[in-house]
Parts: structure tokens; C-alpha cells; sequence
């Protein structure tokens, strides 16, 4: 896990905080598609906003939009910390990728 690290600090040295972060949340996104079929619907429509934002064909306000809908589905308010289901662990990997900067990277609903 140390290697992994490493590498993330080195490209941010590199790179800067928020090439580094947009880059990561564009692998959180690539990545989370493999498992598209298994997310929530909101967390589905997240990917699909996120996808929109890369292209510059979604807005800011929207990436928060989807975040608050990932926090506030129904389900997700009784089980938003029970990290042993499966929707409530796609969930809040949605919730990582729809912040638009490393300086947002507080985990709150807005």
C-alpha cells in the first residue's frame, strides 16, 4: 500500500494537487463503470453526470446536485455508514468522484 502512496505524492509533486486529483477521480470513474451493473441508480446517474463534467458538458452546481442525491437516497439515510452493504459501499465511491477539487475533499452531503 506504501508503493501506492508513493506514487500518488510523486505525481502530485509533479503534476500539481489538482491535476492529480482530476486524474484521479477520472480513474475512480473509469473504474467504477466495470462495475456499473451492481450501483444504485444514483449512483449510476453520478457516473453518467461525471462523464459529462470531463467532457465540459456538466456544470459544477450539477457534480454537487448528484453528490447531495447520493446522500440523500432513501435507502442510503438508515444504512449511510454500514460499510458491510454493497450499495452503501458504491454509494459513497460515487460520493468521492463528484467533488470538483481536492479542496472539497470533505465527505459531507454539501
Amino acid at each position: 500500500m506504501s508503493a501506492l502512496f508513493d506514487f500518488v505524492e510523486d505525481y502530485e509533486t509533479r503534476h500539481g494537487r489538482e491535476v492529480a486529483w482530476r486524474r484521479g477521480r477520472q480513474f475512480m470513474a473509469e473504474y467504477l463503470k466495470l462495475l456499473e451493473h451492481a450501483l444504485p441508480l444514483e449512483a449510476r446517474d453520478a457516473l453518467a453526470i461525471c462523464a459529462r463534467y470531463e467532457r465540459g458538458e456538466a456544470s459544477a452546481k450539477e457534480l454537487t446536485a448528484a453528490r447531495v442525491r447520493c446522500w440523500q437516497a432513501p435507502d442510503a439515510i438508515a444504512t449511510s455508514t454500514d460499510l458491510s452493504l454493497e450499495k452503501t459501499c458504491a454509494r459513497r465511491a460515487a460520493i468521492c468522484f463528484l467533488l470538483k477539487s481536492y479542496n472539497q475533499a470533505r465527505i459531507s452531503p454539501r
